[in-house]
C-alpha cells in the first residue's frame, strides 16, 4: 500500500521525546511508530466498520512482529 496522505499533530515536548525513545528501541522510524500505534488504535476502536487498512493487498501470513513494552508503554498504548 502506498501511503500519499499525512497527518499532523502538535505535542508536548516530553511526549515526542517519548516516541523518539520509544522508536529508538524498537529500531524503526518515528513516523513509522506512530503509524502502528494509529492504525493499533483505529482498529481496536473501530471494530468491523475498518474492513482493512491495507487495501485490497492480500495479507503477508508469514510475517509477524513481536514487540515487547513495559507496563508504562502499554498502558500509553491502551
Amino acid at each position: 500500500m502506498s501511503a500519499d496522505a499525512f497527518i499532523q499533530c502538535r505535542v508536548t515536548s516530553e511526549m515526542k521525546a517519548f516516541v523518539q525513545s520509544l522508536a529508538a528501541r524498537e529500531q524503526i522510524t518515528e513516523s513509522e511508530l506512530v503509524r502502528q500505534l494509529l492504525e493499533a488504535v483505529l482498529r481496536s476502536s473501530a471494530g468491523s466498520a475498518i474492513v482493512s487498512l491495507e487495501g485490497t493487498e492480500a495479507p503477508n501470513r508469514e510475517a509477524r512482529l513481536s514487540v515487547r513494552l513495559d507496563p508504562d508503554d502499554w498502558l500509553v498504548l491502551k
